[in-house]
């Protein structure tokens, strides 16, 4: 069971990561219970934050920048940044 509300999870991520928050699911990542907040940013950038579901601090920040003109092959781009 999660320790915080999922709103609470959604403002921590936000905080991180401004945009609009497109989907929210709790997974279980190596046994733990984590947040996935997916959020789409003004640059048209799709971010999935981490948080830890028992504390609400944000564990790290994946970019899935999909609409990237550089990138001619439609694969999306992906950049981890872990938090510390």
């Amino acid at each position: 069971m999660a320790g915080i509300a999922q709103n609470q999870v959604i403002e921590s991520a936000l905080a991180d990561v401004q945009g609009q928050v497109l989907g929210v699911k709790l997974e279980n990542e190596n046994s733990f219970l984590v947040y996935g907040i997916e959020i789409v940013t003004a640059e048209r950038s799709i971010m999935e934050v981490k948080v830890d579901a028992g504390s609400g601090k944000v564990l790290a920040m994946e970019r899935d920048k999909v609409d990237n003109e550089d990138n001619k092959s439609g694969e999306p781009d992906n950049d981890l940044v872990h938090k510390d």
